[in-house]
């Protein structure tokens, strides 16, 4: 599994600093050029924070990409009718049925990477417990060959939820969900090689 591709960091990059630049070039209209310069690198750095912040990894345009990506290849790898999940770092696809995974990650938006549920271990579904109780962070994860994919089904930035509350059992219950569909697909892929 290739997590992050250089020239979706590089477009990530270019879309930042073209829109870092359209608004210095607007500001330094009405403002003294030095101004702008300084501006534009500040303006840059802050819209680079909101992005990650706001979505995760998930711009619109890579989101964009990723739903074009899933549209070219779902169908023809067998993933139209299956369980699906859309998280904040990648859409994972499980085929219970012929035992097979797919992933598209919004680091790597044009790759639709397909796999073998066989080939997959360590599945569970946890949370990250907080110093005093509660949690900021629910998922379910596996490896693939020695990569590890952690799927988050809840995140909170700024603060801490309890465990009874409703987002965090909801996001317990969907880790926990997904954690069951991966083993069944895993058993089908191997009983399918038998």
């Amino acid at each position: 599994m290739k997590k992050v591709s250089f020239l979706a960091i590089l477009l990530h990059l270019a879309v930042a600093t073209a829109i870092a630049a359209i608004i210095s070039l607007i500001i330094s209209i009405f403002m003294d050029h030095f101004l702008a310069i300084f501006m534009f690198a500040e303006i840059g750095a802050l819209i680079w924070s909101f992005i990650d912040l706001v979505n995760g990894g998930q711009t619109l345009l890579f989101s964009r990409m990723v739903n074009k990506t899933i549209e070219k290849n779902a169908s023809q790898y067998g993933f139209d009718n299956c369980a699906t999940f859309y998280s904040s770092n990648a859409v994972v696809k499980i085929n219970v049925q012929t035992g097979r995974i797919a992933c598209i990650f919004y680091l790597n938006p044009t790759k639709f990477q397909v796999f073998s549920a066989k080939d997959i271990d360590n599945i569970k579904s946890d949370y990250i417990r907080a110093p005093l109780g509660g949690t900021n962070y629910v998922y379910f994860q596996f490896t693939c060959k020695g990569k590890r994919l952690r799927v988050p089904t809840f995140t909170a930035t700024k603060c801490v939820y309890s465990l009874q509350s409703a987002e965090v059992l909801e996001a317990i219950s969907k880790a926990d969900t997904y954690a069951e569909i991966l083993n069944a697909a895993k058993f089908s892929a191997v009983q399918a090689e038998v």
